[in-house]
């Protein structure tokens, strides 16, 4: 992938120290930031603070690196770390952060400039002063009450925290309009139970609102109900308690087709799983007011993917990768004049140049009150294709087995249940990420009981390097004599495989084209008209849906075939070149190579082969273009 880039619309005095040059600022539209370093790390941008003086922004980098960036005249910033935790997701609000770690941990990061209680009662902690922490801080209550939280949610002011343990949804902070589902307007400095049996959450930037879908997939809401936004039958300026919200107008089964729900101020936009976008409330007309979800006539016949709000305005992006805008564009966030509009936004080029591409799928914007990002975060196409394969729990070739623990969560390595389970496996991959053998790694499993939770968490690391930083995972990198966090790299490891040759344990059949068969013995063997490339079998199946499409359609005497013909009319060379990408995900060519040949020959590779990411090859191949 080609280094990202990030762009922001919004106040001048809020982000020109983003700028290298600040004469180059535009007052409407998209500036492209300038002054962040190691920007292909980026993985979040969120916004706080947004109605102070000085604004932070919090910039999520690496596994559990953050950048904290006091926003002015001369930017402040601070480089953080959550030690021994990986972060996995951030989330700003008015005077705080939320950090979510993939062990099931929150973290609060405030600036402290305020004292009064309604200004700081969203930053969850009793002993909190104005001076408490420049630092992430755990907030102890999850931990205190055996929670593990897998979701965060930030509002005006408010905070939403969703359990793994019942689907457990808890609230903090601001409660002016009921958006705590309380029954009360009481403020709530320390998490409160809101509900149970809860798989999703949405709040918004300055709505005032909790949207929540229960693990039945009935959608409830709670809060400031301005111009009806809720959808609920409620008629009230102020729904207390988490009510039913009416979907008779959306023809979907039931709350699980939607994709994202976004309020504002005054509306509520529901996008669903075929793109459809619905609303309730006022979106372009403050005069009109829709008290039930009925659908945005504008976008019928456009399929969106992607919408985004802050206060007013909401962006949606549409599947041809046009960006629109609806609202009341604040501070003239995307052209001068401060009145309800619809409008279609200019991409800035390096977004234009990715059209058509599945790397825009990981576009993303943040928007805060005054401001807005826009950024294409790193998609690792490697990894999420690895990890679309180890779900699919096809094509394996081995299994490792053993005693395991059910308990779901075994941090104290306590063993109540225990039973016989087997692991699917590819072997080739597991020894290639651990350095021992399979019969070395079934002994360990022998010789230990792990919690069923922990190893398939260690695959994952095996199969596309997430890592889990639980006691029980731990222990299993170190009866394997692996380090944690573990030092090896998932590209060098696919890159090494990549040049051993002796496990490559398939061929593709590449046509000669110097090889004259006219007037060939017909008893020759055929296979001699064929150049062999040699290759691992997994590659195949992870990258391309034509050889897994391939493989499952053999008969069971063809099962351990380990060669197949290439169909493609590509010459060797080119296939060499394709061959080695789906390794690296990279094109790399040498002074021998034709690299008119390999571009022509390639640029339809992607569809033929049916690759899951399709831009990035489109993209390695542009550099050589240009070239």
């Amino acid at each position: 992938m080609q280094k990202p880039e990030i762009y922001f619309g919004g106040h001048k005095r809020y982000l020109e120290c983003l700028l290298l040059n600040k004469e180059e600022y535009k007052t409407q539209g998209m500036n492209k930031i300038t002054n962040i370093k190691e920007i292909e790390k980026v993985k979040k941008i969120t916004l706080g603070d947004v109605f102070v003086e000085n604004p932070h922004i919090l910039i999520w980098k690496g596994v559990n690196k953050l950048e904290l960036i006091k926003l002015g005249e001369e930017a402040q910033k601070t480089t953080l770390t959550i030690e021994n935790e990986e972060i996995k997701d951030i989330q700003g609000g008015q005077q705080n952060f939320l950090i979510l770690t993939k062990s099931g941990k929150v973290y609060s990061l405030a600036d402290g400039k305020k004292n009064n209680i309604d200004e700081t009662i969203e930053i969850p902690f009793e002993d909190y002063n104005q001076s408490s922490f420049k630092t992430p801080r755990c907030i102890t209550f999850f931990e205190k009450n055996n929670l593990l939280v897998y979701a965060i949610a930030s509002g005006n002011y408010t905070n939403y925290f969703l359990c793994k343990n019942e689907g457990k949804l808890y609230g903090s902070g601001w409660n002016s309009d009921g958006q705590l589902g309380k029954g009360t307007l009481n403020n709530q400095r320390m998490p409160v139970l809101i509900s149970k049996n809860v798989q999703r959450v949405f709040t918004g930037t300055d709505s005032n609102n909790l949207f929540y879908i229960t693990q039945d997939n009935e959608l409830f809401a709670c809060g400031l109900n301005s111009l009806k936004k809720l959808g609920t039958n409620n008629t009230n300026e102020i729904v207390l308690l988490p009510e039913k919200v009416i979907l008779k107008n959306i023809p979907i089964k039931d709350a699980s087709e939607i994709l994202d729900i976004q309020p504002s101020y005054n509306s509520t936009i529901i996008l669903t799983n075929e793109g459809k976008i619905y609303f309730c409330g006022e979106l372009t007309n403050p005069q009109i007011s829709q008290p039930t979800f009925k659908e945005f006539e504008s976008f019928k016949n456009i399929k969106i993917i992607k919408i985004f709000s802050n206060a007013n305005d909401t962006f949606l992006l549409s599947e041809d990768y046009l960006l629109y805008f609806v609202g009341l564009n604040n501070n003239n966030l995307i052209f001068e004049h401060h009145a309800f509009s619809l409008k279609t936004i200019e991409l800035p080029k390096y977004f234009q140049d990715l059209k058509g591409s599945n790397l825009l799928s990981s576009l993303t914007m943040n928007c805060g009150y005054h401001s807005f990002f826009l950024f294409l975060s790193d998609n690792n196409i490697l990894k999420n294709d690895f990890k679309k394969f180890f779900e699919s729990k096809k094509y394996c070739d081995s299994n490792i087995s053993g005693l395991v623990s059910n308990n779901q969560n075994n941090e104290k390595n306590e063993i109540n249940e225990k039973s016989e389970t087997s692991f699917p496996i590819h072997k080739i991959l597991i020894e290639l990420r651990t350095g021992l053998k399979l019969d070395e790694i079934q002994k360990i499993i022998n010789q230990n009981i792990f919690s069923q939770e922990a190893f398939n968490e260690f695959l994952k690391w095996v199969y596309y390097n997430e890592i889990s930083s639980s006691v029980t995972t731990k222990q299993i990198f170190g009866a394997c004599n692996l380090m944690f966090p573990p030092e090896q790299n998932f590209e060098n490891d696919l890159l090494k495989l990549f040049n051993d040759e002796d496990s490559k344990d398939f061929n593709l059949l590449v046509k000669d084209d110097e090889y004259e068969d006219e007037d060939e013995d017909e008893d020759e063997d055929e296979d001699e008209e064929y150049e062999k490339i040699p290759v691992h079998k997994l590659i195949l199946l992870a990258r391309s849906g034509l050889f897994r499409e391939l493989f499952e359609n053999l008969n069971e005497n063809e099962k351990n075939l380990n060669q197949i013909k290439d169909y493609s009319g590509k010459s060797i060379e080119s296939l060499e070149i394709f061959i080695k990408y789906l390794y690296t995900n990279k094109i790399e060519l040498t002074a021998d190579n034709d690299p008119e040949l390999i571009i022509e020959e390639l640029k339809d590779a992607v569809e033929y082969y049916q690759l899951n990411e399709s831009s990035n090859l489109t993209h390695e191949l542009n550099k050589y273009v240009k070239k």
